[in-house]
């Protein structure tokens, strides 16, 4: 008879519980949002936030590499090492990233018809985002899950109190960047407190042999997921009317529910899986902490489904404030993409965490990397292609989205679990 993982159960339980209170209060900012907004300025804010999720890439891709080595270190001097080295990296980055951005911003102001200071402040999300999770992966690694989930509701909860403060003195959309830039800082500087134990511990250097090459796929997938759950809402803007566009946008948000509901499952998985790599590769442990992850995920996503499917019209109608019909009838759909997507997402956290820290990516996978690299560049231009073409309508738009979900999936375990 096929028993869950206790121990993935147990910090499943934790970040579940802590997770979903951050995404709790990212949905209940997300509704007072769009009950303080029109359904035009919805829109704008929505296309900003995908600029966020792209910053996500790179956060994700840091903290996803940080867990990985420090689920397997446990001297705090070697962790402290850890964390001063990538801190020093990621800052230069940061700075490199937000210069990119301001040039690349003058583009994005002109397609959305967007002022261009809006969508520059938007920008300074990169720091915050590339920073904390060097902090955050280290508490993951560790275990810590409860501190882990502690930071991320801080972040929310002063999100929602500054951005509706700013909203509610007119600065409308303004306000919500601002409010979030600060939320994002403040949940930075809270993280290093939650850490203090192992950055006053006296210093050891860590080997790191291996880490930035094996970021390099976890940064080429993470990159793609990222893109492939901001393009729609991108587009949508481009190629819908501004009313439209912000219908696509409240279900395209409810919809995500399904891929960041059970993210958290994937999250608990990976320090844990990592830490029974390092005794063996072989080991049926391992087997079994996916099968239980892929159980529990997929009843997780069938609640979520089940949900959108009998009440939409009831769910956009507490979100909003109003009855969109266009928004109903494709949350169903949206959010059927994004549950497709977070099976893509358990797929590249166990990789990560099966695979071994030997120099076997430099010396014998380049061609391998630039292979997988190019093929994900093809499904996002092919996400793009399907989307531009079905913008007849919502309806058909959201289903080039399930259809676009369909094709990664099935592309990310060819080319995750192929035998060479």
């Amino acid at each position: 008879m096929f028993k869950l993982n206790k121990e993935l159960v147990n910090g499943s339980i934790i970040l579940l519980i802590a997770f979903n209170i951050f995404n709790f209060l990212n949905f209940i900012f997300q509704f007072i949002m769009a009950r303080l907004m029109s359904p035009e300025e919805y829109g704008t804010l929505a296309a900003l936030f995908s600029i966020v999720y792209v910053s996500g890439m790179f956060s994700d891709s840091i903290q996803t590499i940080v867990t990985k080595y420090s689920s397997k270190e446990k001297d705090k001097g070697k962790l402290k090492n850890l964390f001063k080295r990538m801190y020093r990296k990621t800052l230069i980055m940061s700075v490199v990233l937000f210069i990119l951005f301001l040039i690349g911003a003058i583009v994005l102001a002109n397609i959305w018809e967007t002022r261009y200071i809006l969508i520059a402040i938007t920008g300074l999300v990169i720091f915050p985002s590339i920073l904390s999770p060097i902090s955050r992966g280290i508490m993951q690694g560790r275990k810590r899950f409860s501190s882990l989930g502690g930071n991320l509701i801080s972040e929310a909860g002063i999100k929602i109190f500054l951005t509706s403060l700013l909203v509610i003195l007119g600065l409308s959309v303004f306000g919500v960047v601002i409010g979030l830039v600060i939320a994002m800082g403040l949940a930075f500087f809270i993280s290093t407190f939650q850490i203090k134990d192992i950055l006053k511990s006296k210093e050891k250097n860590m080997a790191l042999s291996s880490i930035y090459q094996q970021s390099i796929l976890i940064f080429i997938f993470t990159l793609a997921l990222t893109l492939f759950y901001s393009l729609d809402v991108i587009i949508a803007k481009a190629v819908f009317s501004p009313e439209i566009a912000g219908y696509y946008a409240i279900a395209s948000i409810l919809g995500k529910i399904a891929f960041w509901g059970t993210q958290p499952i994937s999250r608990a998985m990976l320090p844990i899986a990592s830490e029974k790599t390092e005794i063996s590769l072989k080991n049926k442990k391992l087997k079994h902490v996916f099968r239980s992850s892929l159980l529990i995920l997929t009843l997780g996503l069938l609640a979520v489904l089940v949900v959108f499917y009998e009440f939409p019209e009831l769910i956009i109608r507490l979100f909003s404030g109003k009855d969109l019909i266009f928004a109903s009838q494709i949350l169903f759909r949206t959010g059927l993409a994004m549950a497709i997507l977070a099976y893509s997402n358990l797929l590249l956290y166990y990789k990560i965490a099966t695979s071994s820290q030997e120099k076997n990516i430099a010396n014998n996978q380049t061609k391998s990397l630039v292979y997988k690299a190019l093929f994900f560049v093809f499904i996002i231009i092919f996400e793009f292609v399907i989307l531009y073409n079905s913008k007849t309508d919502l309806i058909s738009f959201s289903n080039g989205l399930i259809l676009s979900a369909i094709i990664f999936l099935i592309g990310s375990f060819v080319i995750f679990y192929h035998k060479k």
